[in-house]
């Protein structure tokens, strides 16, 4: 993208994100424009499974209550939702998500932004640091075949 039209998007409210894409180990810069209750990095996330896990599967994003990813793998369905942090302020919302997440999916996993959060959202239910993302889509990939 050319240096005038970045600039153009930066005047935007645009903002320049640097992060490593699920499929390489190198770190890019991303040019992201954040909705009004979203962070960044909830945003990539979202973005960034959702790109990886389209190689052969349709996923569904959601902004609601709902979790962020779903997606089906044979007659499993499965949801992916991030957590930035914000809801372990409000500890019964995210234990009735976790109810929520364990009626409706077969699987579900919680991504979880900071590392020191992850044993929080652990007593919930399925949750990995996000450093681990890959490693886990890849085993339910694996499930595919």
């Amino acid at each position: 993208m050319k240096k005038d039209k970045i600039n153009y998007l930066l005047s935007w409210e645009h903002k320049i994100f640097k992060h490593k894409r699920l499929a390489s180990s190198i770190k890019e810069d991303f040019l992201l424009l954040s909705r009004h209750n979203d962070r960044l990095i909830h945003l990539f996330c979202t973005c960034n499974i959702c790109e990886y896990l389209e190689r052969g599967i349709k996923t569904t994003k959601y902004v609601t209550k709902k979790p962020a990813i779903i997606f089906k793998i044979g007659k499993k369905k499965y949801a992916i939702d991030i957590e930035t942090g914000s809801m372990l302020t409000r500890r019964k919302a995210l234990i009735a998500k976790g109810i929520y997440l364990d009626y409706n999916y077969n699987g579900w996993i919680f991504i979880v932004t900071k590392r020191k959060n992850v044993k929080k959202c652990k007593e919930i239910g399925n949750s990995i640091d996000i450093r681990y993302i890959k490693n886990k889509l890849d085993k339910i990939l694996k499930s595919k075949k």
